[in-house]
């Protein structure tokens, strides 16, 4: 099931990618590299989500588009806090803060206050 899932995204992305023209080959490598990572989420729930979020902000500093692989971040999290102890789950959430603010800070244009605090909110609300 995750390896179809890791094709889905990567299948989707590439498409929303494709739509906005022509998709630089790094683009195509990097969404098929973070894409990969899904594929192992519930074998190691944290290096897939440490690996896929360093993986995005790299698409985001290089000025690539992350849409579906990026909201992929958030099942990512999700298996992290559904699969793993408070610790970890912790630890991840630390990551998932410090890569928005990164990138809030970074690249205002991608991430906007407003979008910040919803990525925030979601990425750090855990359910257990």
């Amino acid at each position: 099931m995750d390896a179809a899932l890791a094709l889905g995204l990567l299948a989707a992305a590439l498409f929303a990618a494709a739509a906005t023209g022509s998709v630089p080959v790094p683009h195509v490598v990097l969404m098929v590299v973070t894409a990969a990572g899904y594929a192992a989420r519930r074998a190691a729930p944290l290096l897939v989500f440490i690996v896929t979020g360093a993986l995005v902000v790299v698409m985001i500093t290089l000025g690539h588009g992350t849409a579906v692989i990026g909201a992929g971040l958030f099942l990512l999290a999700y298996t992290v806090a559904a699969h793993r102890s408070v610790a970890v789950t912790t630890i991840a959430a630390a990551y998932a803060v410090a890569i928005l603010i990164v990138i809030a800070v970074g690249f205002p244009d991608r991430m906007p206050l407003g979008e910040l605090a919803t990525n925030l909110a979601q990425m750090c609300i855990r359910d257990r």
